[in-house]
């Protein structure tokens, strides 16, 4: 299973993990590189699709303003890279996706909802 946490001001993905079950550990090791990087202020908000792991989104199920970024993600790698390759073994996978958000979203892929650039740019601009 994949879990990603996504910046909705600049659709900059700012943690991902992959494991085997969605629990509370992997919810953890999404969030906690981010959250040691950014210090955000009390009353972050995150997404992790309807789970029970940690304290949900603020929205409610059928109301999804706050994770359409994410789900919008999820879709994107599904259709641009997951769907496209067969993956021998989980680090291969891995490696793949960790390579399609550093080196190619966040960095090159052009995003419509920032003004078709990539997220890098819109935070350079910013």
């Amino acid at each position: 299973m994949n879990r990603s946490a996504t910046g909705l001001f600049d659709s900059w993905i700012v943690g991902c993990a992959t494991g085997s079950r969605i629990d509370t550990d992997l919810c953890k090791r999404v969030l906690s590189a981010p959250i040691r990087l950014y210090k955000p202020a009390a009353g972050l908000i995150h997404h992790s699709d309807q789970g029970i792991q940690i304290v949900p989104s603020m929205s409610r199920k059928g109301t999804p303003y706050d994770n359409a970024g994410t789900k919008s993600f999820f879709s994107t790698i599904k259709l641009e890279m997951i769907y496209q390759e067969h993956y021998a073994t989980r680090a291969q996978a891995q490696a793949a996706i960790f390579e399609y958000i550093e080196i190619y979203y966040n960095r090159q892929r052009r995003n419509a909802a920032i003004g078709n650039v990539a997220p890098a740019e819109f935070r350079r601009r910013f």
